[in-house]
């Protein structure tokens, strides 16, 4: 019966989520304590306080970086869809190679589409982003 309930609660886990970005990101309702890591990393990013938006980034990141300004130079020149977006979903999350990646689609201010796989990382005290990869998009001709 444990494994059942296990099952149903992992193929729940495993739906879609859209989190609208209007307004506050506390508005953003994640299912599950990975979602709300990267939920809150992104509500960080738009109160412009990367010293949380870098505490949620794992030891690799951190020490690559080395301290929070850092850490929001590479956000702001790489990835500043994720500053302030107007909308974000949840997408799959799955496991390859052993490494755990939960799948983001962001849509920016101008309507365009943006996904991510995050890379996560589950530490002492809860889930941690290890890297954020950008997932090649196929193009589309008009």
């Amino acid at each position: 019966m444990k494994q059942l309930i296990l099952v149903v609660l992992i193929l729940v886990g495993l739906g879609v989520k859209n989190v609208r970005a209007e307004g506050d990101t506390p508005g953003m309702q994640p299912r599950n304590a990975m979602e709300q890591a990267i939920a809150g990393q992104i509500a960080a990013f738009r109160a412009d306080d990367f010293a949380t938006a870098f505490a949620f980034a794992a030891p690799k990141i951190q020490g690559a970086f080395g301290d929070a300004a850092n850490f929001g130079a590479m956000v702001r020149g790489g990835y500043s869809v994720m500053l302030n977006p107007a909308d974000m979903q949840f997408l799959a999350r799955r496991v390859e190679g052993g490494i755990l990646w939960q799948r983001v689609l962001y849509r920016d201010i101008h309507g365009g589409i943006h996904i991510f796989d995050y890379e996560m990382i589950e530490g002492v005290n809860g889930w941690l982003i290890g890297a954020v990869v950008p997932v090649a998009q196929p193009k589309v001709s008009a």
